[in-house]
């Protein structure tokens, strides 16, 4: 419901992107012009007074609708390795956004975690790459070390 009311409220601005997620909903604004902002913010947030059941999380010009439940990526990042059976030292998480940082504080001080930023901001990842080019120098050099099972 939350995702067809945004849809036919903003659907007229130029740029917005409703994007229907498996459990959640995010609206785009990285293509709306700086005077329609405010007007998508404001009905992002309005959809969780209409639906108290959702919270709303602001991203890099993204807010994510979901669930107001007590579950982010952290936790499912642990419950993953759990499930595979990897140690929580052995988990290595790269993300790009501020919804990434409950998986960084989730494994700060055992596993990796790599925040990727174009602009500086406070991060609970333990190392930080400047773009994407980075993340792909990052994972190169991971994986060689790997193969030759050296320590870090």
């Amino acid at each position: 419901q939350a995702a067809d009311a945004l849809q036919q409220k903003l659907g007229r601005i130029g740029g917005v992107i409703v994007e229907r997620k498996p459990f959640s909903v995010a609206v785009h604004y990285r293509l709306v012009g700086e005077e329609d902002v405010p007007m998508v913010l404001s009905e992002a947030a309005l959809q969780t007074k209409t639906h108290p059941s959702l919270r709303m999380l602001a991203g890099k010009k993204v807010v994510e609708l979901r669930p107001d439940t007590d579950w982010n990526k952290g936790k499912a990042v642990l419950a993953l390795a759990d499930r595979l059976g990897v140690p929580h030292e052995g988990i290595v998480y790269v993300g790009d956004d501020v919804t990434d940082e409950d998986a960084f504080e989730a494994i700060r001080g055992r596993g990796i975690g790599v925040a990727v930023m174009g602009e500086p901001r406070h991060t609970a990842a333990a190392y930080i790459l400047r773009g994407e080019d980075a993340v792909g120098e990052f994972l190169e050099g991971l994986l060689l070390r790997l193969q030759r099972n050296e320590n870090f």
